[in-house]
């Protein structure tokens, strides 16, 4: 027999002392790829009804892009718990960029064809054509989280490119599944098995006891170290 061990998000969450908290937090509960988390902005975020619409991608040049693919343009909801965290986060930094003032660093993206982002202090005006990007995922004084440190820190946890994913939460499963699967929790992918379209991990995991699925599971005690 295998012993298994599985992790709910309520029973591992990451660490609120890691500088990279905020990433960790939103890739923990929305299963969002790097890219897109990282492009996440305050727009894309209904904080009244927890609606989050996923438009874009920040891609590791530093520029704006579509989505991966069309299907990954999506919205979901955000549960009460990620919800209240959001609505702290965005009052933390309305303070942070209050106490650094004209020394805070302001996000625009580029309106041409290349989605250029740039970075400069608030008391600089843009150029023309750029507009103003208000990411998520930034440090106290506004400069946003790159893509490096974050790849790293996930290899030292055992993959170089994960994503949490709620299967239940983009499937039509029975019932009794969706139950069972919400009380696995998130499902960790490693960069092998991330090639693996939704479609089809949500065909081999039909039958709660396949084989397939039960590897998904027990790959889940990665989620712990977060």
């Amino acid at each position: 027999m295998i012993e298994r061990t599985v992790i709910t998000q309520s029973s591992s969450p990451p660490s609120p002392d890691g500088k990279y908290y905020t990433v960790l937090k939103i890739l923990y509960h929305t299963g969002l790829r790097i890219s897109e988390a990282l492009g996440l902005t305050w727009d894309d975020v209904d904080l009244n009804t927890g609606k989050i619409s996923v438009v874009r991608q920040r891609c590791i040049e530093d520029f704006f892009d579509t989505t991966k693919t069309e299907t990954s343009v999506r919205t979901f909801y955000a549960d009460a718990s990620f919800l209240s965290y959001l609505h702290t986060l965005k009052r933390k930094q309305a303070q942070d960029e209050m106490q650094f003032g004209e020394a805070y660093q302001v996000v625009y993206e580029s309106t041409n064809t290349d989605r250029a982002l740039l970075i400069l202090p608030k008391k600089v005006p843009p150029p023309d054509g750029c507009v103003r990007q208000a990411l998520i995922c930034i440090r106290p004084n506004g400069i946003p989280f790159r893509h490096e440190p974050i790849f790293r820190l996930l290899k030292t946890m055992g993959s170089t490119h994960i994503a949490f994913v709620i299967l239940m939460q983009q499937s039509s499963l029975r019932q009794e599944q969706s139950q069972w699967m919400l009380q696995l929790g998130s499902v960790m992918l490693t960069q092998r098995s991330r090639k693996t379209s939704m479609p089809t991990i949500q065909k081999k995991c039909n039958a709660g006891n396949s084989p397939y699925f039960r590897r998904r599971c027990r790959q889940m005690n990665t989620v712990g170290k977060l």
